[in-house]
């Protein structure tokens, strides 16, 4: 029994030195990048015990979790702990995340039962997309042991259970946070998602990531689905002493389209090219080079094979200094002195027009040469197209602030379309709809301002909801939304746009991706970049809304409080935060403060 109780403080301070420097749930941490044939970076060893003799339930149980955060292949040591039936049934592809101050619970509830008991802040699936918890709320498993030997082993594992790894040793140690890009249904840009991976066999894990295809809420925005049996030849992927890493593929890759295989070249070349061992990227079939149109003989970059990634940013942006006052203006985050020492010189730079007070939510399309905004009784939305106004027929009621957003069309062209939510009225085809309930509505701004009317697209997922903010992504696949349900509580979401094949208009949004879930009271949300939102959510305790940053599959990171903020835009990349607040004032983020910007009265970001 010593010898048990010895092992048992042993186990417990282990698990106590893995959590002690516990990271908050909404952490940027982001660890070393490895790659399959080459040693990873130094890492924290944590040597683990094994299972001792006569340990009782709950120390085989505490010692088993204790191993999940092992760094040894295919978790041996956790496997220790476990009958051989129960070994070939435990998945470890999920994770539990927990807070690294609070240490896992661990109770006997039978002669041979324990419960394990974290507050999960976070989970993880098995194809790497994390998702944070609206709160750290308790989470209980429920293990059944027996005896193998004369000694307790875990024969019962719940169903669906993976790991329970603390945030610290999961950000510090265990995995990182990569960018996995599909290629687009429509033109040829690449998409993002980000994906966390084990820190060990890192591009192999990313070209298994491409191959699998992205997530299910990503469908009809992304291109068709390789080939069935598409896979690797070998489960490695090599890289040689020049840094070639050598995609060897089955023979079922040879079906694919010419369109397919330039995507998942470009796939491949933007995806692995993150890890800094990789210089090129050679996909073969069978070690024969995989053919495909335009393929040149040792293509670098996306743009090689016709891609590209949007990076997304504005250089300039345009500040209402007065009720009817706009002017350009650098986009500076050093200083937030008068806006006269951020005037942009107007060469390039079209003339902005004067606008009636009654204007408001503007909006603008790279270079500024079309504007939008909606009507004080937010009812009407007018355009301004080189200065000129026009206000679109009555279509809907509480509008929103409407979204510029620019694709990549299937003809090597572009399309700029102009987005709005809001409530639909018994309006003329092709907006009408049953009054009262919630729509999006898309406008082809290439067209003629006489013809281009308001587009209806489907959103079927929306059930009663109220669309409170919309937002385009830089690259025009997705749309990012704040929707308050039935029940008055708000919800963040990343939609999917499909489009039709042929002219590529947007016709729907596809069921969505809820992010943000642990921020509550959400009014608001902007673009940062391709994998980043920026969203105003308030405090449940104080009701203060807090700016957070919001990377799609990581945690989430304050912005600080910036007092009365009621709306939020972002230039893009590492550019700049602006907020406009309830006192008619814009403030920007100056390293970690908001602080006034001069004396602008709103920020409108061209080409959101």
């Amino acid at each position: 029994m010593r010898r048990a109780t010895r092992w048992l403080l042993l186990m417990l301070a282990v698990l106590t030195l893995a959590g002690c420097a516990g990271l908050p749930s909404r952490s940027g941490v982001r660890a070393g990048v490895p790659v399959d044939n080459t040693p990873a970076p130094t890492q924290v060893e944590v040597n683990y015990p094994g299972p001792q003799p006569g340990a009782r339930p709950q120390d085989i149980v505490s010692g088993f979790l204790a191993a999940n955060a092992g760094l040894d292949q295919d978790y041996q040591k956790a496997r220790e702990f476990l009958t051989t039936s129960a070994s070939k049934e435990w998945d470890p592809t999920t994770v539990s995340i927990y807070s690294g101050s609070r240490p896992i619970t661990v109770t006997p509830t039978g002669s041979s039962t324990v419960v394990a008991t974290i507050r999960r802040t976070a989970t993880l699936d098995a194809t790497g997309h994390l998702t944070q918890e609206a709160g750290a709320e308790p989470y209980s498993a429920q293990f059944g042991l027996t005896k193998v030997g004369g000694q307790w082993r875990i024969s019962s594992i719940p169903s669906g259970f993976g790991t329970f790894i603390n945030a610290t040793d999961f950000t510090g140690r265990l995995y990182q946070p990569e960018t996995v890009f599909y290629a687009a249904a429509t033109g040829h840009t690449l998409v993002p998602d980000t994906q966390w991976f084990p820190t060990t066999g890192l591009v192999t894990a990313l070209a298994t990531a491409i191959l699998r295809g992205p997530p299910s809420w990503m469908s009809g925005m992304t291109m068709a689905p390789l080939p069935s049996g598409t896979r690797l030849q070998v489960a490695s992927v090599p890289i040689d002493n020049n840094g070639v890493a050598t995609v060897d593929l089955t023979e079922d890759a040879l079906r694919a389209s010419n369109t397919q295989r330039s995507g998942l070249w470009a796939s491949m070349i933007a995806t692995l090219a993150q890890v800094t061992s990789v210089q090129r990227v050679n996909v073969v079939v069978d070690g024969v080079r995989l053919a495909a149109s335009g393929l040149p003989q040792t293509p670098l970059e996306p743009s090689d094979v016709g891609y590209q990634i949007d990076p997304g940013g504005a250089t300039t942006v345009i500040a209402r200094t007065s009720e009817t006052a706009l002017q350009w203006v650098d986009p500076v985050t050093g200083s937030a002195g008068s806006l006269n020492e951020h005037v942009t010189p107007n060469a390039g730079l079209p003339a902005l027009p004067v606008v009636s007070q009654n204007w408001y939510h503007f909006a603008a399309i790279f270079g500024g040469t079309q504007l939008a905004a909606v009507s004080g009784s937010n009812s009407q939305l007018g355009r301004w197209i080189n200065g000129k106004l026009t206000i679109l027929p009555s279509f809907g009621s509480n509008l929103v602030k409407p979204s510029f957003g620019t694709i990549q069309t299937s003809d090597s062209g572009s399309l700029t379309e102009l987005w709005v939510a809001g409530i639909t009225d018994a309006g003329p085809a092709p907006h009408r709809a049953p009054d009262g309930t919630a729509a999006v509505w898309v406008i082809n701004t290439s067209q003629p301002v006489a013809n281009a009317q308001p587009q209806r697209v489907s959103v079927p997922w929306l059930d009663g909801g109220t669309i409170l903010a919309l937002k385009v992504a830089p690259d025009g696949t997705r749309v990012a939304m704040v929707v308050r349900d039935r029940n008055g509580v708000s919800h963040t979401y990343v939609s999917a746009i499909a489009r039709n094949p042929k002219s590529d208009s947007a016709q729907s949004l596809g069921t969505p991706l809820t992010v943000a879930t642990d921020i509550t009271g959400v009014v608001d949300v902007t673009w940062v970049n391709g994998t980043t939102l920026a969203v105003l959510g308030a405090d449940p305790t104080s009701g203060i809304v807090e700016p957070e940053q919001i990377q799609i599959g990581q945690f989430s990171s304050s912005l600080n409080v910036a007092r009365g903020a009621t709306s939020i835009m972002a230039t893009g990349g590492d550019g700049a935060f602006y907020v406009t607040t309830n006192q008619n004032t814009v403030l920007t983020r100056v390293g970690a403060q908001w602080q006034p910007f001069g004396e602008a009265r709103d920020v409108i970001v061209p080409g959101t």
